[in-house]
């Protein structure tokens, strides 16, 4: 999940939890270790590209609140982080594989990619 911020990319710091609990999940099911050893190189690689916008109790305040559409937590999180950077620079994109979150992005005016 990101929030595209001109030609620079933003995300909250809890991709790395995300990105690297679902690098878990395949390994069980998928990957060799050396597979795995080798993604969890190349996401530590792209994760030192991203600007890392932490979560502060402000964002965890607005993530409590409600949502025009449902969201699940970590959804909001993300939501929530994503209008926080909204406030301070101009976002221009809501990054998402999520059928829900892009929907929830969207009632929020984000325009999403990554959902065909």
């Amino acid at each position: 999940l990101g929030y595209h911020a001109g030609n620079g990319k933003l995300h909250s710091n809890q991709i790395s939890v995300n990105v690297l609990r679902g690098t878990n999940l395949v390994k069980q099911r998928l990957l060799s270790d050396g597979e795995v050893a080798d993604l969890i190189r190349d996401i530590r690689v792209v994760h030192e590209t991203l600007a890392i916008h932490p979560v502060s109790e402000r964002i965890l305040q607005r993530a409590s609140e409600s949502f025009p559409t449902v969201v699940g937590t970590l959804d909001a999180i993300h939501l929530a982080t994503a209008l926080a950077i909204r406030e301070v620079e101009k976002v221009d994109f809501f990054m998402t594989h999520d059928l829900r979150l892009s929907t929830a992005a969207r009632s929020l005016g984000f325009t999403v990619l990554g959902i065909e």
